[in-house]
């Protein structure tokens, strides 16, 4: 299948409604606002973010010994607007980005995220950067480790590569280049066309389609979206959703990669499956190019 059957849908822009600022529903415990002052993650602990970038810092011991860690998160209300601005990061001891939480509207924890790594390098303390960017909303939180998170065994310094905070309202909007969509791996895949496009900040996105066998192949849509900023790219991305109408995957940002947002289509519900990209960046426009890939099924079929 090539890529110019996902096909265009349309281009849409939303405002998000406004909520009044409301005391939290949650009871106060530590919470600390830069990564030098992470609170250790060893149990459940609940707070609150204050719009337009706020920031919370979490820590936790992981043993890089190919067990898995996991890191839960609740956020109320829980609004699908809320949920394209707000989740958490997870850096590494060296202060690299390892992985982005996925959202999983409707479910608990609405936020998730793994860490698995069996290099003893990779062993030490991790840390947790949950943000919203929502311009408008704060939101109260509860998160908390599972599997093999530890408590920390070491007092973290700051991350080497520090999440940016959400930009001022002067900054300006990038210039409307077309950026080449990376060139995926093709292990028996075909590649298809790259798709460009530029949506503007403040609530915008774009719709495409494409038909999905529904035999357990991988489908996997790479994304390259520029001003490659790490404030834009925590507010911009993509979305796919089944036949039925249900969130399958949401793109995961990969920072300095070519496709620097990526993510796998594997399903055995055959039809027609919509990507959404979107950009809830409130002033910084966005280039992006979205390309295709397939492959045939990992299993014979039956």
């Amino acid at each position: 299948m090539r890529f110019p059957s996902l096909r265009l849908l349309g281009v849409v822009a939303v405002v998000a409604a406004t909520l009044a600022p409301g005391a939290s529903a949650l009871a106060a415990d530590p919470q600390a606002g830069s990564p030098g002052e992470a609170v250790p993650l060893d149990r459940k602990l609940s707070g609150h973010l204050n719009p337009g970038g706020g920031f919370a810092f979490y820590r936790f011991y992981y043993p890089a010994d190919g067990s898995v860690a996991t890191v839960n998160l609740d956020i109320m209300p829980s609004d699908p607007f809320i949920l394209q601005n707000t989740g958490f990061h997870i850096y590494s001891p060296s202060g690299k980005l390892v992985v982005t939480g996925g959202a999983q509207p409707g479910s608990s924890p609405v936020v998730t995220a793994n860490v698995i790594d069996s290099d003893p390098a990779m062993k030490g303390d991790y840390t947790v950067q949950l943000y919203d960017y929502d311009p408008a909303r704060s939101v109260d939180f509860a998160i908390w480790p599972a599997g093999s998170a530890q408590p920390p065994m070491t007092a973290s310094p700051a991350p080497a590569s520090q999440p940016a905070a959400a930009p001022a309202a002067t900054q300006p909007a990038p210039a409307a280049t077309t950026q080449p969509a990376a060139a995926p791996s093709q292990a028996g895949g075909v590649s298809g066309e790259a798709l460009t496009g530029h949506l503007a900040p403040g609530g915008n996105f774009a719709q495409y389609e494409f038909t999905y066998p529904g035999d357990s192949s991988t489908y996997t849509l790479n994304m390259r979206i520029t001003p490659e900023d790490s404030a834009v790219l925590n507010l911009a991305g993509f979305e796919v959703y089944g036949p039925d109408g249900a969130l399958v995957v949401k793109g995961g940002a990969q920072p300095g990669l070519a496709a620097n947002v990526s993510a796998n289509v594997i399903s055995t519900l055959p039809g027609r499956y919509m990507v959404k990209v979107y950009n809830y960046h409130p002033t910084a426009a966005i280039d992006y190019s979205v390309v295709l890939v397939t492959s045939k099924p990992t299993t014979a079929a039956v």
